[in-house]
């Protein structure tokens, strides 16, 4: 069973310009007395703080991959330590974006699946979605791991298996659905009793941490794929504000931190010779 989800503002925004672009139209046919979207904007709920995982719960899930679905440990790795969405992982070509020798991957396509369509390789969001990020060594050796299943697989099936190019397949060889990964994510999460998390969610967790480590924000922007910086700026302003909190404390205690002794010493002073009276 499918678990909820709402449409996230962004999209409940779009959806109101495309209702708004054919109501105009429609207003200029006479059809229409005015076009209702210029009365009523976009309703959208209060902005969610995204779910992520702290650093303690990154490496609590990552314990629990031993002995996992090779195919879903690359998923998760890639999730949680590049910040890819799951289109993208699902539309990654373990030929033409993997270069494992030069240890870098480039984001080139998505992998969706509509209704109507099915499933099928399109562009990324958007232009600044194309992005050629450095691999971290754990997700090289995921990927490494899942060459040689692949090379196995290839030998069990011989004619049977379809060779798809897609670093992420079916069991057979052939482009995963997309679905089926948001599957593995909550089957995984649920046979171990983790937390609640989704591939969005090791997404943003992705950028927290990386923010939380004093990463600028426009290389997050460009590792998230943002178009924009304001993007990145009002997604993660939780993250922002927590870390610059930190840093703020950390400075004045670095800079004064030799008070603590006088405060110290004032402290015993008083606590020795007792309640301190009114003198007015």
């Amino acid at each position: 069973m499918k678990e909820a989800t709402g449409l996230d503002d962004a999209t409940i925004h779009r959806y109101h310009e495309f209702i708004g672009t054919v109501l105009s139209w429609a207003v200029e046919k006479n059809w229409l007395p005015y076009n209702v979207c210029y009365r009523q904007g976009p309703t959208v709920g209060p902005r969610k703080e995204h779910d992520f995982y702290t650093d303690e719960q990154v490496d609590e899930f990552v314990e629990s991959l031993r002995g996992a679905d090779i195919r879903f440990i690359v998923v998760a790795c890639i999730a949680f330590f590049m910040g890819l969405r799951r289109a993208e992982i699902c539309g990654l070509d373990i030929y033409k974006d993997i270069n494992l020798d030069r240890g870098y991957l480039t984001v080139r396509n998505n992998y969706l699946y509509t209704h109507e369509d099915g499933c099928f390789l399109d562009t990324t969001k958007t232009a600044a979605s194309v992005r050629t990020l450095m691999i971290p060594q754990p997700v090289q050796q995921a990927i490494l791991a899942l060459k040689e299943w692949r090379k196995r697989q290839k030998q069990l099936l011989g004619d049977r298996w379809k060779n798809s190019s897609h670093l992420i397949t079916t069991e057979e060889g052939a482009p995963i659905h997309p679905d089926t990964v948001s599957y593995w994510m909550r089957r995984h999460r649920k046979k171990y009793h983790l937390p609640y998390i989704t591939l969005r969610g090791a997404r943003h967790t992705n950028a927290t941490i990386l923010i939380y480590n004093h990463v600028d924000i426009a290389s997050v922007a460009n590792n998230l794929g943002h178009a924009s910086i304001t993007t990145t700026l009002n997604r993660y302003t939780h993250a922002i504000v927590e870390s610059g909190q930190k840093d703020i404390a950390n400075t004045i205690n670095n800079r004064f931190g030799k008070s603590v002794e006088l405060f110290e010493s004032e402290t015993k002073i008083i606590s020795h010779n007792g309640p301190i009276t009114d003198q007015t």
